[in-house]
């Protein structure tokens, strides 16, 4: 049986907020929409929450599915570490055609001029894609994955008890230009 070759992508972004506050962010499988704009509904729909096999199903607004409805998808946990802050999970169904699309989350602790920061990898692999190439679709998911970073930044970043740094993030001043 021949193998099927994956096409795979990854980012790494450093981001100004302390590890343990994106980690409680993350950390909550079945909260996507507390962080990731385009995230309307996430919810569990099998097993326990935070525990790995469970599954969580997820409704976004950002991009529609080739059906033109909602897109929607089903990923299951697959690990939870809290001791290398990390998880993976995988898409188990939808309406993307991310067939054996599979990710991994990992952060790690970082420090820079505005002081205690984290730093996000996000790489992911999936089935080749039909109708798409692949260099398009892996930097359509990466633009995507590193948007969702620069929520996380801001959700973790308002979340802190302590003071926020003298300038806001561009993510913060887009945010703050929506509410206006």
């Amino acid at each position: 049986m021949a193998q099927i070759c994956k096409w795979k992508g990854e980012l790494q972004v450093a981001i100004a907020a302390p590890l343990e506050e994106v980690w409680a962010i993350v950390s909550d499988f079945c909260g996507l929409q507390h962080w990731m704009l385009s995230i309307e509904e996430c919810e569990c729909v099998e097993g326990q929450a935070q525990v790995p096999g469970c599954v969580r199903y997820v409704v976004g607004s950002a991009v529609p599915g080739p059906d033109g409805q909602k897109m929607w998808v089903k990923e299951r946990l697959l690990t939870l570490d809290p001791r290398t802050h990390s998880c993976t999970y995988r898409v188990e169904d939808g309406n993307l055609n991310l067939d054996g699309y599979v990710a991994r989350l990992q952060l790690s602790s970082s420090s820079g001029a505005e002081g205690e920061g984290t730093v996000v990898k996000w790489c992911f692999e999936m089935d080749p894609m039909s109708g798409c190439a692949e260099e398009v679709m892996v930097n359509s998911l990466i633009c995507r994955l590193n948007a969702s970073i620069e929520a996380l930044e801001c959700v973790a970043r308002r979340r802190r008890s302590c003071s926020p740094s003298p300038s806001p993030s561009p993510c913060d001043r887009e945010l703050i230009s929506q509410d206006s």
